[in-house]
This record gives structure tokens, sequence and C-alpha cells, in this order.
């Protein structure tokens, strides 16, 4: 009879033994689990968005391009200083009239770079010379991140000394060239910024504009 006892209190006892056991190894997964989803919210995440002729480092203006040019634009996606593969990037491409011209997507590679695409319009199309502006935006673990870069598309030739943008006309558009490369060396600086031909963007580049300042081609 005590024999049954025991072996009653045994079964009785073994399946709370084996979910103590459980629990027991199930709390410190889950807290790491906690703790791994703790520091990824709380992470670092940066996006930068360039083209061939400049722009690294957030806002950091993209350069001067020409009609028919082909313009390829990076964002490298990072997390605390690690490249982040497999992430999804929008791309967005407004013209001078503020019109989107481009909404694009692509996925970050091993190097976590992702990368689009796409020709300037010819000449004759409206709204092409001035500035262009592109928005690139990604998220991870509910990080979101995104970086703004200007580039700028002058005609081919430019027709009067200080008219940068190739507009036909020198104003403010020229002025603001100038001093978004201020005190720059041309390179980096677009050599077209770069008036006086001197290598360095500077007081003399004004000058030539403010000498010139409303002439029409």
């Amino acid at each position: 009879m005590a024999s049954v006892r025991f072996k009653r209190r045994v079964l009785i006892a073994l399946p709370c033994a084996l979910y103590l056991l459980a629990v027991l190894l199930v709390i410190p997964t889950s807290a790491l689990q906690r703790d791994s989803q703790f520091h990824i919210l709380t992470g670092t995440l940066i996006l930068d968005l360039y083209t061939k002729n400049g722009g690294i480092g957030a806002n950091a203006p993209g350069g001067l391009f020409h009609p028919g040019d082909k313009i390829v634009l990076y964002a490298n996606v990072t997390y605390n200083g690690d490249a982040v593969a497999g992430v999804l990037v929008s791309f967005e491409v407004t013209n001078p009239l503020n019109n989107v011209t481009i909404m694009s997507t692509a996925i970050a590679d091993f190097h976590g770079l992702a990368k689009i695409n796409f020709t300037i319009p010819s000449m004759t199309t409206q709204g092409i010379f001035g500035t262009w502006t592109t928005i690139a935006t990604t998220s991870v673990a509910q990080i979101f991140a995104s970086d703004r870069l200007t580039f700028q598309v002058m005609k081919d030739s430019v027709n009067i000394l200080g008219d940068i943008n190739g507009d036909g006309i020198v104003d403010i558009n020229d002025a603001t060239l100038v001093s978004v490369w201020w005190r720059s060396l041309s390179p980096p600086a677009p050599t077209n910024v770069d008036i006086n031909g001197d290598g360095e963007i500077d007081i003399s580049d004004a000058t030539i504009i403010a000498m010139n300042w409303q002439r029409h081609a």
C-alpha cells in the first residue's frame, strides 16, 4: 500500500518538476530576446544618399549634371556602423518645378548599398535646369532613416560668365551654388562653380556673379 502511494506521489511530482525545469529554461531565452530587441530599437540607423559627383554626408549636395547624363543614386545603409543588407530603400526625385519625376525602390545588397539610375531628359524638356531634390528613406525594426540630396542640372556650355546653372541668366540660383561650395577646392567642387578657374570657390567667383547680375543670354 505504501508503495502505491509513493508511485502516485512520483507521478504527480514528475510533471511539476518538468514544468518548473521548462520555465527555468525559457525565462533566460525570453530575457535575451527582449534584451536583443531593446538593443535593436535603440541602435543608430544611418542612410547616406550620394551620386558619383558628391553627396557623401547628411544632406550634402550631389554635384552638377547635364541633359542626357545618366545619374546613379546610391543609398548606403548602416546600423551602428555595420552594413545592413536586404532592407528596402525608397527613392523620390523632384525636378526644379517641384514635380515628382521618379518614385522607385531598391534592396540593399551585401554591402548595405541600394541604388537606382535614371537619365536627365533632353534640353527640349521644360523644368530640367536648376536644382533637383532626391529623398531616400528606409527602416529597420521600426527605426527610420532618411537622407536628402540636391544636385544641379545645367547646359553643357555656359554662354554668360556667372551663369553657372546654364538657365540663361545670372541670378540667385547661381549665387546659391557659390554659397553651397564656398571655400571648397575644385575638385571636389564642380569646375563650373569655380568661375575664374583658380581652383577654389571664393570671393573672386562671387564678384563675377555680382558684376554680371541679371545679365541674360
